[in-house]
């Protein structure tokens, strides 16, 4: 047995990511949904469904299975934005009209189908599994840059904790938004240190500005909040960096599909803006106008019932790693340093900026400094608005799934930490990706289970606020259970 592993060992090691690639690929075919269980879902299929045979995006039939709608002149529509399903919609018109497959009825919402085993597969597992193709890229690209080799092995574990070990691996058996919008924003982050590290080759350079460009955009239209962010982040990245006219292709890769979009939601709202920005449109806008308690709030989406770092814990690494490339001390001794030396006197602002700037570059040390930085901005302003505009958990979900899209950006900085691991570090990080992945699995069972919800035992009533818990609860209580199936009309 032994000479037999001795002599696959170089096979195994030249395709590991061959390997895991078909690991992921048949983990997908495996646990990938064949029913609609949620209203979140079922809004989406009923749209792409409508398009394709009726050329509408009225769901007007089928509205009464979910409360993700809105309803105008006497229509209801989907609130969720249009693009994922108007694509969605080309696929399934194929397999309607050439392999005659359907969705379930209204009634039958519960029941497997193919159609909708398949088009999850296409609009969620396909993004899924090329997310995972750049992050190998990403990897060898560091490798290249840095002139540093991380054992296959590390590889191999990073690319296991990104798949297995974050909100990815529930959500990719599901259709939603966040696994393609997340998958998209990291291929644009992927050229966008294409663009890094090939700033003196013109031909190559305007490809990946045009690559990155479109899929920031394509993200940006189908996640709006991480998308538009990132969108304008990823362009302030480039102006500031390349100072060049160059970056007009980052730009002109990135319109098309903002117009489309623009275009596509006029035929659901009237006007540019989305549907959430229509109260007026909502017949169950009170649920939207819940406001918890910001500090409350921030603790569980962070660390509490749907705290990010619950639910994936393995993220810990990612922020050590952010921390340890922008080294914040310095830069904040740094910083009070130049304001010290400020005069606020008009005529000497020349003079302060470059003061200023000489901080900053002071401080820079590591290769992806600036990459880092960016990662920490966008992250930040994307808590901040759901803190202050939303403050909501997303419905019946599992943890809280608006923050899965920016996953993978701040992940990429794990893969740091693994060029010279210490002995400590492999092993705290092999027991949290165990952790991790153990509590993706409960999710995984069923995505959308609801929380808050009064369970009768032993003549008491007690409240399940923790997806976590909720869904620990029907795999050993109820294992067979299935969701009711409830008019929402």
């Amino acid at each position: 047995m032994k000479n037999y592993f001795n002599k696959i060992k170089p096979f195994l090691k030249q395709n590991y990511f061959l390997l895991i690639f078909v690991f992921f690929v048949i983990f997908l075919l495996l646990f990938t949904q064949k029913h609609i269980w949620n209203v979140n879902s079922a809004s989406r299929f009923m749209t792409i469904e409508s398009i394709a045979e009726q050329g509408t995006f009225s769901i007007n039939e089928k509205h009464g299975y979910t409360c993700d709608k809105i309803f105008r002149d006497g229509n209801y529509y989907s609130s969720k934005p249009p693009v994922l399903s108007f694509i969605g919609a080309g696929f399934y018109y194929i397999l309607h009209k050439y392999l005659n497959l359907d969705f379930p009825s209204l009634e039958k919402y519960t029941d497997n189908s193919l159609a909708v085993y398949l088009m999850t597969l296409i609009l969620t597992g396909l993004p899924f599994l090329l997310l995972l193709f750049y992050f190998y890229k990403a990897i060898n690209l560091i490798e290249k840059k840095t002139k540093v080799k991380i054992k296959k092995k590390y590889c191999a574990l990073l690319i296991f904790g990104l798949g297995l070990g974050t909100l990815y691996m529930p959500y990719s058996s599901t259709l939603n938004n966040h696994i393609a919008a997340g998958s998209f924003l990291f291929i644009s982050f992927y050229y966008l240190l294409k663009v890094k590290f090939n700033k003196t080759q013109t031909k190559k350079i305007n490809l990946y500005l045009i690559a990155s460009g479109f899929f920031a955009s394509l993200s940006s239209v189908i996640d709006l909040p991480t998308g538009l962010t990132f969108l304008g982040l990823f362009f302030l990245y480039f102006l500031f960096t390349l100072r060049s006219k160059k970056i007009i292709y980052y730009l002109l890769a990135s319109i098309p599909l903002l117009i489309i979009h623009l275009y596509l939601n006029v035929q659901i709202t009237g006007d540019f803006l989305p549907a959430q920005l229509h109260p007026e449109y909502w017949a169950d806008f009170r649920r939207m106008i819940v406001k918890r308690n910001i500090f409350i709030y921030t603790f569980n989406i962070l660390f509490g019932s749907r705290g990010l770092f619950f639910y994936s814990p393995i993220l810990f690494f990612s922020f050590y790693a952010i921390y340890k490339i922008i080294n914040p001390v310095p830069l904040l001794q740094n910083i009070i340093s130049c304001l010290k030396k400020l005069n606020l006197h008009l005529s000497l602002l020349y003079k302060q900026q470059n003061i200023l700037k000489q901080c900053w570059i002071k401080n820079k040390k590591h290769l992806f400094y600036k990459e880092a930085f960016l990662i920490s901005i966008g992250f930040l302003i994307i808590i901040l608005f759901y803190i202050i505009k939303i403050r909501d958990y997303g419905g019946a979900s599992y943890a809280f799934r608006w923050l899965i899209a920016v996953t993978p950006l701040l992940y990429f900085f794990t893969i740091f930490l693994f060029i010279k691991p210490t002995n400590k570090l492999k092993t705290i990080f092999l027991l949290i990706l165990i952790l991790s992945i153990m509590i993706s699995a409960v999710g995984l069972y069923n995505p959308w289970l609801s929380s808050g919800i009064e369970i009768p035992i032993l003549n008491k009533t007690i409240i399940i606020h923790s997806s976590f818990l909720y869904n620990l609860f029907f795999m050993f209580v109820f294992p067979n259970a299935q969701p009711n199936k409830v008019n929402l009309n």
